[in-house]
C-alpha cells in the first residue's frame, strides 16, 4: 500500500539510508576512513524495510510472491558471501564490504517512487514516470550497485593510465597509482608503491606516516632533513620518556640474591643482565639444582624455611649470589 501516493512504507524507510551513504561516500573519499558505528543503525534500518516487504508479500503467491524471494535470496545468498571473500582476499576494503551488506539486505528488489498530483501539478510528464526511470533487469538494487562499483573501478583504471601516459611516466605503476609530490604525502591517503621490477610492491601505509609524524611532534621535512637522528630510539625520549621500573622488594632468601635482582651489575653474565633489566615485576625463587637434596615437610634443623612451612631448600652459598632468574 502507498503511502501519500509515494511509495511503500518500506521504500519510504530505505530513503532514510541514502544521507549516511552519503556521507560515507565522503568520508571515503577524503580519508579512507569510515566510523564502523555507522554501518549498524543502517543494517537495522533496512532489517526493518526487509520485513515489510515480506509481510506485504506474504504469503508469496504468485509470480510477483516468487519473484520476490528470488531477489531476496540472491542478494542476502550471493552478494553478501561474495562481499565478505572480496575483502577476506583484500579486493575491497571494510567500508566496502559493510556497505554492500547493507544494501543487499535493504535494497534487495528495486524500490519504486512516484511524484504525487500535489507537487508541481502543471508538470504533468512528472507524475506519468516513476522512479528510477530505467530499473535494473535483474531488480536486484545491491547487485546495481556492485557492478557499478566494478565499471567506476575499470574507468578508473583507464583514466591513471591515461593520465601517466601523458605525462611521460612509464612504469608498471602507471595503471595504479599516480603522482604524488613529497611535500603532499601527509595531506594524501592511500600507500607508496615500490617499483623495483615488472609487479609494483605496496609499501608505506600515508596513514601510519602521519601517525609517526603527530606521535613524534614533528614533519615529514624535518625527517627527511635528519633521517639518521629519528631512526636513534634515544630521540623519542622528549615526547616519550621510557617508564621507570618500579623498586625491587626483596623477597630472596639472602641480601645478596636480592641485590642480584635489582642490580644489573651484580651478575656477570650478559644474557641474565638483560633479563633483570625488562622485568619490572618480582622474580621467583628459584631452587638450585645441585646439590640434589630430599625435601620435607617439616623445616629440618639449621636450614631457613618460609612462611607457608612448604618445600624448601638450603641456604644458597656464597657462590649463588648472582641468581636472578
Amino acid at each position: 500500500m502507498d503511502v501519500f501516493g509515494v511509495a511503500t512504507a518500506a521504500d519510504l524507510l530505505r530513503l532514510l539510508l541514502l544521507p549516511p551513504l552519503a556521507w560515507a561516500a565522503y568520508r571515503d573519499i577524503r580519508t579512507r576512513r569510515v566510523s564502523s558505528g555507522l554501518w549498524y543503525p543502517l543494517l537495522a534500518i533496512g532489517v526493518l524495510a526487509l520485513a515489510l516487504d515480506a509481510a506485504a508479500a506474504f504469503p508469496f503467491d504468485g509470480y510477483a510472491g516468487r519473484i520476490f524471494l528470488v531477489r531476496v535470496g540472491f542478494a542476502l545468498l550471493f552478494v553478501i558471501p561474495f562481499s565478505v571473500l572480496a575483502y577476506r582476499l583484500a579486493a575491497f576494503g571494510g567500508a566496502d564490504m559493510k556497505a554492500l551488506v547493507v544494501l543487499a539486505v535493504a535494497f534487495p528488489t528495486t524500490p519504486a517512487y512516484v511524484v504525487p498530483l500535489w507537487i508541481l501539478p502543471d508538470v504533468t510528464w512528472l507524475h506519468t514516470v516513476g522512479f528510477p526511470v530505467h530499473p535494473a533487469a535483474l531488480g536486484v538494487t545491491a547487485m546495481s550497485a556492485l557492478t557499478n562499483a566494478v565499471l567506476f573501478g575499470a574507468g578508473y583504471i583507464a583514466l591513471l593510465f591515461a593520465s601517466n601516459l601523458a605525462a611521460g611516466r612509464l612504469s608498471p605503476a602507471m595503471f595504479v597509482g599516480r603522482w604524488t609530490a613529497v611535500d603532499d604525502l601527509p595531506t594524501v591517503h592511500g600507500q607508496l608503491l615500490r617499483v623495483d621490477g615488472l609487479r609494483p610492491e605496496r609499501g608505506l601505509d600515508l596513514d601510519a606516516l602521519r601517525m609517526y609524524l603527530r606521535w613524534r611532534g614533528t614533519t615529514l621535512a624535518a625527517v627527511r632533513a635528519d633521517p639518521e637522528a629519528h631512526r636513534d630510539p634515544a630521540s623519542v625520549e622528549g615526547t616519550h620518556p621510557r617508564p621507570t621500573a618500579p623498586s625491587t622488594t626483596a623477597r630472596g632468601p639472602t641480601a645478596a640474591s636480592t641485590a642480584a635482582r635489582t642490580t644489573p651489575a651484580a651478575s656477570s653474565s650478559p644474557t641474565r643482565t638483560r633479563r633483570r633489566n625488562r622485568v619490572p615485576r618480582p622474580m621467583p625463587r628459584l631452587r638450585p639444582p645441585r646439590p640434589r637434596r630430599r625435601t620435607t615437610r617439616g623445616p629440618p634443623s639449621g636450614s631457613s624455611t618460609t612462611s607457608r612451612g612448604a618445600r624448601t631448600a638450603p641456604p644458597p652459598s656464597d657462590s649463588a649470589k648472582g641468581w636472578s632468574g
